[in-house]
Formats: structure tokens, C-alpha cells, sequence
């Protein structure tokens, strides 16, 4: 729990840890997620439930981030000690920043297959040399790949779509 508080999961779903994850969180560490941060700083009296084993999709979303950015305050067992908590980046930052983008897409779910340019008109695959002075603009074609639920005691969140994405 004391990790979940740090790194904001009492509250603030992300495609790391998803609102189904937050509300596991906050049904495992309630005592945890309703104190303020300045509160549960410190092991002098911590709150019943702050040393609580997280719900599995807060752990993984943690532990990823961790396994990322080892040097985090709140990836250490006692991040108080030599000051580390007072780090400048958040532990909440980080594990937003984290989360997969358009920019930077995770690879199980999203995969740009093909680019290609359009240089005064006409298609083409290959990238003209700088030298050549055309004026191209860069487009994208990727799949997304998505459940067709989101629900995963439905049968339908086992089944698949691929959805082509198109980008400029």
C-alpha cells in the first residue's frame, strides 16, 4: 500500500494501472488511500493496512516502472532513507510517463507496419534524399490491436481486433 501511495494508484487511473486496477487498490489499502502523502511519509505509525501485498495489475504496473527507473524514491523498501523520497521527479510522473503513447507504442498492442511519402503529388516508399529539395510529407500506416471487451469475465475480452491506424 505504501508503494500504491506513492505512486498515486489510490486515485489516478493510466493505461498503467486502468480504473478497475485503482478501485482493487483502494478496496485493498483504504486506510492508506485516504490519508494525505504528508501522512503516511515514514514507518513511526503507519497506517494499519500500509504494508499490504497490492492486487496484482498495481504490482505489475509498479514493478515495470521500477524495473525501468530503479532510481525512483518510491521503488525502494524504505524510501525515506537518505533522503531519496525528495527527489525531484514523482513517482507518479514517472509511471505516467511510462505508460505506452502513439510515439512510443507498446509492441504487444500496437505496431506501425508501413511508411511511406507524398512528394508533389506522387506516392513512394523510400524517402527522397534531403538534396532533392521535394517537399514530402511522412504518413503512417500501424495496427492496433484491442479486446473486443474490456470486461474480462466476459468470454468476448479473449477475442481480438486488429484496427488499422492511419497517421500524418
Amino acid at each position: 500500500c505504501e508503494q500504491a501511495k506513492g505512486f498515486s494508484l489510490c486515485g489516478l487511473a493510466n493505461a498503467a494501472c486502468d480504473k478497475a486496477c485503482v478501485d482493487e487498490v483502494k478496496k485493498t489499502c483504504p486506510v492508506t488511500c485516504g490519508l494525505l502523502a504528508e501522512a503516511t511519509s515514514g514507518h513511526l505509525d503507519p497506517p494499519s493496512d500500509y504494508g499490504k501485498r497490492l492486487p496484482s495489475a498495481a504490482a505489475e504496473a509498479i514493478c515495470s516502472t521500477c524495473a525501468d527507473r530503479p532510481d525512483l524514491p518510491c521503488c525502494h523498501n524504505h524510501p525515506h532513507e537518505d533522503g531519496r523520497r525528495h527527489l525531484s521527479e514523482s513517482c507518479t510522473d514517472a509511471i505516467i510517463s511510462a505508460t505506452p503513447t502513439i510515439r512510443n507504442p507498446d509492441p504487444a498492442t500496437f505496431k506501425w507496419e508501413l511508411t511511406y511519402y507524398k512528394c508533389w503529388g506522387s506516392w513512394t516508399l523510400v524517402k527522397p534524399p534531403a538534396a532533392s529539395n521535394l517537399e514530402c510529407v511522412e504518413y503512417r500506416t500501424g495496427y492496433l490491436t484491442v479486446p473486443l471487451d474490456y470486461d474480462a469475465s466476459q468470454p468476448t475480452s479473449k477475442v481480438s481486433l486488429e484496427l488499422r491506424v492511419s497517421a500524418k
